[in-house]
């Protein structure tokens, strides 16, 4: 009795495993890249971090929308319906410290 009772219940949550993977794949927002923990090293090859800051991220936000033929998420995911919405990232990222963003080596911390 303990054997298909246990039986039961595996094969009950392998099924909604299978089920709630799946049904993300209908429709999803793509909010962007939050930056708000990244680090750029090293210093010299990023000079001036308030044009990074207030310039590339928001590039590299819309990368993914600009060139959606090169980074196509949906097809990737297999997902059917693909919304955007760089609203939230775009204002975490603008409250980024420009001066904290850039570190001096990789083992500095974070």
């Amino acid at each position: 009795m303990k054997r298909l009772l246990l039986s039961i219940l595996i094969v009950t949550f392998f099924t909604a495993i299978s089920i709630a993977q799946d049904s993300y794949k209908k429709e999803v927002t793509w909010l962007g890249l939050d930056f708000t923990e990244a680090k750029l090293f090293p210093k010299t090859a990023f000079t001036n971090p308030e044009v990074i800051k207030e310039d590339y991220l928001l590039k590299w936000n819309q990368i993914v929308l600009n060139e959606s033929k090169k980074f196509n998420v949906s097809k990737f995911f297999k997902i059917e319906t693909l919304h955007y919405d760089l609203s939230i990232v775009e204002k975490k990222n603008s409250a980024i410290s420009a001066e904290n963003l850039i570190v001096d080596n990789s083992k500095q911390s974070c």
